[in-house]
C-alpha cells in the first residue's frame, strides 16, 4: 500500500493535491498553498509533482507567479551572488594555477 509522505517543511503532500484539484489555475494554487505556510521551495516541488513539469519549468512557474512576487528581487540578487562568488573562487584557482 502506497501513503503519502508529507514534505519536509509542513504541507503534507495529500493536502497539496486537493488544492491542486480544487484551484482554478496555478496562481490560485500557489497562492493558498503560500497561506498555508509552505515556502518557495516546497511551492517549486508541489507545481513539479502535480503538473508532472520539469525542476527548471517549476522553478520559473513559482519564481514568476505573482504570488511570489515579494521574492522575486531578493532571490535574483542572491543568485547573481553565488554566481559571482564561483566566478571568483575559479578566477583565484587559475592564478594559483598558473603560479605554481
Amino acid at each position: 500500500m502506497m501513503t503519502l509522505r508529507s514534505n519536509p517543511q509542513g504541507v503534507p503532500d495529500d493536502e497539496t493535491t486537493r488544492l491542486w484539484a480544487e484551484s482554478e489555475n496555478r496562481e490560485a494554487f500557489l497562492r493558498r498553498l503560500r497561506e498555508l505556510g509552505a515556502e518557495k521551495i516546497e511551492s517549486i516541488r508541489s507545481v513539479r509533482r502535480l503538473a508532472n513539469i520539469s525542476l527548471g519549468e517549476a522553478k520559473e512557474v513559482v519564481h514568476f507567479s505573482r504570488t511570489w512576487a515579494d521574492r522575486r528581487a531578493a532571490d535574483d540578487e542572491f543568485h547573481e551572488s553565488v554566481i559571482a562568488a564561483c566566478d571568483e573562487i575559479m578566477r583565484e584557482d587559475k592564478v594559483e594555477q598558473i603560479a605554481s
